[in-house]
């Protein structure tokens, strides 16, 4: 069941995720700010090698935030930024066929940038898609990559968060983690923190009730559990501490702020909480465990590749890449098809 559960996930995360629609509004200020960006078409042509390394260079959290010409190369170089933890192909696969219908292009819709078709929207300069594919009944029926080669990697983003969930799932059907319990029923050293009283199910939620969300007001705070998050994760100094600590230690910190379970809060701090306990309770790594029970056995023609903080923790909340599309094997070719 989870392998269909997994495809299914996929088909959906990579066709949203690979679109990275720009938060720019269509107006005079916006024209001239898109004006002085690079045109998309640049990741899929190639970037010079002057524009790569000054890119490599500025590739921090602040500047990646900004969602500029750092983040349009980034986006597609993450295993070149980032030490990164491969996961293989292990499986038989079978290409996927095509059919293509091209009515799906012509479909209209109301944006930021006007009424357009599909095809339109992702031609237009200031839509900044990567890649679009649609994928019905095991048949790829619309494909394009304005921004892309159809062979690049690409960011997953925060589409990734549930390869962590998944294997969360797989550990709870084994009785290896009972959900009811709380966190510091298996993280020892979350004793006393308010993390450590919230229930894994809470977690799971990302109803924790703690101050670990991730939301506009967040990401503009240096010093929030989010950013000291991705700070740790791309080896950067912590603002509080003024010197890299794990992301372990830094979501002790935590402060609940209202009872957990009555909310939804949204934040990476959260997924990466859940990486820590599957590795907890596995004695293994994150990506080798996600390998052996999830990736092997999908059938995929392509490797995973998840980006490790300096202390070789995966950030599995979201800097995951690989290409837009891989064929599958027959099982979830078939499943596609029913």
């Amino acid at each position: 069941m989870f392998k269909i559960i997994f495809s299914m996930i996929c088909l959906v995360l990579f066709a949203w995720c690979a679109t990275a629609p720009s938060d720019i509004q269509a107006s005079p200020e916006t024209s001239n700010l898109v004006a002085a960006r690079l045109p998309v078409s640049v990741a899929r042509d190639g970037f010079s090698i002057e524009q790569s390394r000054d890119f490599h260079r500025r590739a921090t959290v602040a500047e990646l935030l900004t969602g500029r010409d750092v983040s349009l190369w980034w986006n597609g170089h993450v295993s070149n930024a980032m030490r990164s933890a491969i996961i293989p192909r292990r499986s038989p696969t079978r290409p996927l066929s095509h059919a293509p219908r091209p009515e799906i292009g012509a479909i209209r819709a109301q944006t930021t940038l006007g009424n357009m078709s599909l095809e339109t929207f992702l031609d237009h300069p200031e839509s900044y898609a990567r890649g679009f594919i649609v994928i019905h009944r095991g048949q790829i029926v619309f494909e394009r990559y304005p921004g892309m080669q159809q062979s690049d990697l690409h960011l997953w983003a925060s589409n990734a968060k549930p390869t962590v969930s998944l294997l969360i799932d797989l550990l709870i059907a084994e009785g290896k983690i009972d959900e009811s319990q709380p966190y510091k029923t298996y993280m020892s050293d979350f004793e006393g923190t308010a993390l450590g009283e919230v229930k894994v199910k809470d977690i799971l939620d990302m109803a924790t009730g703690l101050n670990i969300e991730e939301n506009n007001e967040t990401r503009s705070d240096p010093s929030s559990i989010a950013i000291r998050v991705f700070l740790s994760e791309f080896g950067e100094a912590d603002p509080i501490q003024n010197k890299w600590i794990s992301v372990r230690e830094i979501l002790k910190d935590g402060i609940a702020i209202t009872e957990p379970g009555s909310y939804f809060g949204y934040g990476s701090p959260i997924t990466q909480a859940l990486v820590l306990l599957a590795e907890e309770v596995t004695g293994h790594p994150f990506q080798d465990e996600f390998d052996n029970r999830v990736w092997s056995e999908m059938g995929v023609d392509g490797s995973l590749y998840m980006a490790v903080a300096p202390d070789g923790m995966p950030a599995a909340h979201g800097i995951v890449s690989s290409t837009l599309l891989f064929p599958v094997s027959d099982y979830e070719t078939d499943v596609l098809n029913c």
